[in-house]
């Protein structure tokens, strides 16, 4: 048997290796999907279309129709013409073979309007750029028809994107973890050998973090942090898949021994459980980011959580101020949230717990994080501790945009209940939280859907930091354009 436990495999990576992609075909045939990777195939090979239609006309844009350039865009027009005839052939396909209502692999993953709409954009591209009465270049007008081309390039794209990231969302967050530990793949492995493993997988770096206890009193998430818990949403085998759901609103569970390797010098680790899971929700990104976001709306969510304060807030000038030597991404504040718990038999007894929290946005990606990291505050310091008890939770959450109506959501945790007996997690807690999260979210979303999204409260600490760092970031592309 090969040993490739220290080896992360992405999707992007499988995908790229044509025996791999064999692989996950045959995979996701046992599961009558084979359709999702059919689909992205030929959106890559559209993609590999565009981009050449892409360059062809760059080429002569760039020449600007001097005499001296006239061979050059000859010869541009005969290739450009020839790609033109290829993509209109490639969009006919997806069409017919993917986004039309009752086409042979009809992906039934993507919303019918989504679908509807591309395939009228389809004919629209095709009657208007991609018919020969309009793609036959008269001299005076090529630079306008060259225009054409590059705009009809950029309007595909966009038009695919969504439905492309809706498939590879799926793919990875509901397929790859059961796949990397199918018998199909297993099978793959040892037939091809540690060459394949090592030319597809990226193995991983010892994730060397010299945190101490001391690191986890300070009102700081800085970068350091992000990057270590950003390293534990990679679906690596130190993941292990306990339960999931096959439903419209299913919420995976893993659980993992060896994250706890991780940080060594630190006293209340290892007696902590590592726990992850992800879904994807069925709706819309600003709706959960809103809700999800907000301290206030974690009881919602969390069955465990009874209350929540915010105690401190620090600005990004104050934290380079409190704290020089540390990196600290620009705009990036810091509030720090007090919550109240109470866990069910066997652990009884209120508990309590401090987080510096600090939030993150992605514009480019569409994603959108919040960083809790434990911390101390004054304000604890008199708590009677044969009565409460304090526990400490490094937690990530991720929210990224699918598409106008799903959302994938990541939820990781480093827990520690409080409890001097060090009580851990098992794999049937964990399992039964995933179906709790998943029913409290889906049943609270579900109540809000028809309602406006009323104003951010900015006396919420963890929403103030995120949107401190989202604002930064939409107003340095306001200043850009």
């Amino acid at each position: 048997m090969v040993q490739y436990d220290d080896y992360v495999f992405t999707l992007s990576n499988l995908l790229k290796d044509e025996s791999c992609r064999f692989c996950l075909r045959l995979f996701l045939k046992q599961e009558h999907s084979a359709e999702l990777i059919d689909f992205l195939t030929a959106c890559s090979k559209l993609h590999r279309y565009l981009k050449r239609l892409d360059f062809y006309s760059y080429e002569n844009d760039a020449g600007g129709g001097s005499a001296a350039t006239t061979t050059t865009t000859t010869s541009s027009h005969y290739h450009s013409s020839g790609l033109q005839k290829k993509i209109k052939k490639q969009l006919q396909l997806i069409s017919r073979q993917f986004l039309k209502d009752g086409s042979p692999s009809e992906l039934t993953r993507l919303i019918p309007a989504t679908r509807s709409n591309v395939c009228h954009l389809i004919d629209q591209w095709i009657l208007v750029h991609l018919t020969p009465a309009n793609t036959t270049p008269h001299t005076a007008n090529n630079v306008n028809l060259y225009d054409q081309m590059r705009g009809l390039v950029g309007d595909i794209k966009s038009a695919f994107r969504p439905m492309i990231q809706s498939i590879e969302t799926e793919l990875t967050c509901h397929v790859l973890p059961r796949f990397l530990r199918s018998h199909t793949w297993m099978q793959f492995v040892q037939k091809t050998g540690h060459s394949m493993v090592k030319r597809v997988g990226r193995h991983k770096k010892a994730i060397e973090m010299s945190y101490t206890d001391s690191d986890f009193l300070e009102h700081v998430v800085d970068d350091r942090d992000m990057e270590f818990q950003l390293s534990l949403m990679e679906d690596s085998f130190d993941w292990k898949l306990v339960g999931w759901s096959n439903n419209n609103r299913r919420i995976m569970a893993f659980q993992s021994s060896k994250v706890l390797d991780y940080l060594p010098d630190v006293s209340w680790v290892q007696n902590a459980s590592a726990c992850k899971f992800s879904g994807v929700l069925n709706y819309p990104f600003e709706m959960c980011e809103y809700y999800m976001f907000h301290s206030k709306y974690m009881q919602r969510f969390d069955d465990n959580v009874v209350g929540q304060r915010t105690v401190a807030y620090y600005s990004h000038e104050q934290l380079k101020a409190m704290h020089p030597n540390k990196n600290v991404s620009q705009c990036r504040s810091c509030a720090v949230v007090i919550y109240d718990v109470k866990f069910p038999f066997p652990l009884i007894g209120p508990r309590v717990y401090c987080v510096a929290i600090s939030g993150y946005y992605n514009k480019a990606a569409n994603e959108a994080y919040l960083f809790y990291k434990p911390c101390h505050h004054s304000s604890l310091d008199n708590i009677n501790l044969n009565k409460v008890c304090f526990l400490r939770d490094i937690q990530l959450y991720v929210l990224k945009k699918i598409d106008e109506q799903k959302t994938l959501y990541y939820q990781i945790h480093i827990f520690n209940s409080g409890s001097t007996t060090g009580n851990k997690l098992s794999s049937l807690v964990i399992s039964r939280r995933a179906k709790q999260l998943s029913s409290n979210i889906h049943n609270f979303l579900k109540s809000q859907e028809h309602l406006p999204i009323p104003e951010p409260d900015l006396d919420d600490g963890a929403m103030r930091s995120y949107l401190d760092h989202k604002n930064y970031v939409k107003s340095l592309e306001e200043n850009m354009d």
